[in-house]
């Protein structure tokens, strides 16, 4: 019998998670608003307001294998305590229920300014509303006991009709030319995501997601927009500061995953 793998947030990632898993367990997840055309899977209505509405948890954490992918929405009026107030309702929940493995969607957002390389083992510094509200996420998950949780940090997400380098096409004097580009194309994702529902004896608890190769901004977003027939950016020629480098060799190597797309230069 298939092990179930609820998926909370069918967005983006999520249901193109679910639908690379469908053979592999029985999968149902949940949306804000359940489409209307038909669907092989069951999806489920559920938000936060920051109650849940909609399904009920019990019903939504009806599953052996968990995947919680709520991306906080940091512009919203009183996003942090609204978002802490759903993960308490979330971990409370989970650890009433069948849940044996968890794995909460965060993002490298979590090290805001840092610079250098940084590493699972870094500890993060947050400096944006985004970053601090995903990192105070992370320890109430990781503080579960019921059952095992991990964290998973994906770098820039890129895949389908979603390219960073659309965001910036035409715009001028743009900081941080030297930054390094890190960047996860969602294929790759998902494989991290599916080694880490189905790997035996997890001893790590952090895991990161992020292409290998690192451009630096200004010849990556250079050479997409020419790629994409894009109006070329162009940066602040002054601005000699360095960013962060995110590394996630260490969980491809614990994960046994090779990405198709470690280099972000290759990601269309």
């Amino acid at each position: 019998m298939k092990k179930r793998l609820s998926i909370v947030g069918l967005g983006w990632f999520g249901m193109e998670l679910a639908k690379a898993l469908g053979e592999t367990y029985d999968v149902f997840g949940t949306k804000r608003s359940v489409p209307n055309e038909e669907s092989e899977m069951k999806i489920m209505p559920l938000s936060f307001n920051p109650e849940p509405v909609g399904t009920p948890l019990s019903e939504v954490l009806d599953a052996e294998l968990l995947v919680v992918n709520i991306p906080p929405n940091s512009r919203r009026e009183n996003a942090e305590e609204n978002y802490r107030k759903m993960m308490d309702v979330v971990t409370d929940a989970i650890a009433l229920s069948s849940v044996q493995r968890a794995v909460f969607v965060s993002s490298t957002g979590v090290f805001g300014e840092q610079k250098g390389r940084v590493a699972e083992t870094t500890i993060p510094i947050p400096s944006t509303t985004g970053g601090r509200i995903l990192f105070d996420a992370e320890q109430k998950f990781l503080a579960i006991s019921s059952c095992e949780t991990v964290i998973l940090r994906p770098s820039g997400l890129v895949g389908g009709d979603r390219h960073p380098a659309k965001y910036l096409a035409g715009r001028t004097g743009l900081s941080g030319r030297l930054h390094p580009v890190n960047l996860v194309h969602r294929e790759d994702l998902i494989a991290v995501t599916a080694s880490l529902l189905r790997k035996n004896d997890l001893k790590e608890r952090v895991f990161h997601a992020a292409a290998k190769e690192h451009p630096s901004k200004e010849e990556y977003y250079t050479a997409m927009a020419h790629k994409l027939g894009l109006e070329k950016p162009s940066f602040d020629q002054a601005d000699d500061s360095r960013g962060k480098q995110v590394d996630a060799e260490e969980s491809k190597k614990i994960l046994n995953v090779k990405f198709h797309y470690d280099d972000p230069l290759t990601m269309i």
